[in-house]
Formats: structure tokens, sequence, C-alpha cells
């Protein structure tokens, strides 16, 4: 999906009074600083919808599951040599979430 297409589920759900939660994976491992610097910025471009029609935000770290596509393409030494930068970016993006009036819950 795109983000236009997240745009229009939105809207939509706030039009027909639909309430969700989003589930979110923060930090996966093909994302860089930008991508990061953008998941910051879709909250804060998007905080009208905080406790109205996003009623959580749940937020997770990714893993890496044995024999899956993203194991085989990517460097799993520089995965976990990053796992406390990640961390602390993850951090970093639930506070601005929050900070946008989101109610967040993390499952990391």
């Amino acid at each position: 999906f795109t983000n236009a297409d997240l745009e229009h589920h939105l809207q939509m759900a706030h039009a027909h009074q639909v309430q969700m939660n989003l589930l979110i994976i923060l930090c996966y491992p093909t994302e860089t600083l930008a991508d990061y610097e953008q998941v910051k910025q879709w909250f804060v471009d998007h905080k009208e919808f905080a406790n109205s029609t996003v009623v959580k935000v749940q937020c997770t770290l990714p893993g890496i599951l044995p024999g899956t596509k993203l194991e085989k393409t990517i460097d799993l030494d520089a995965f976990q040599n990053t796992e406390l930068s990640r961390y602390e970016h993850a951090i970093n993006t639930v506070n601005v979430i929050q900070q946008c009036g989101f109610n967040v819950q993390t499952f990391f």
C-alpha cells in the first residue's frame, strides 16, 4: 500500500466515525535515517486523527525470522550491531507520536 492509500483510509474512517488502532513496525532493517524522519513527520502531519479516528498506535521493533527473504537480503551482523541505535530511534519516534497526542502502546 502507499501513503495515499493510508491517507484515504484514514479520511474515510474519520468521515464514517470508524475508530482504529495503527500497528507500526519501527526501524525496519531496510529503513534509512531519512525514513525514520518521514515516519515522525507523518504523525506530526496527521495529529488531527489522534484519539478520535486513531485510538491507539501500537509500536514494535522488527525481528528477523530464519529462512525469510529478509534474512537472506540484509546484513545480519550489521542489523545486530545497530540494535541500540535502532532502539533509540524507536524511543524517539514514540516520543514524537505521543507529543502529537496519540495514545501509544509499545511492544519492545
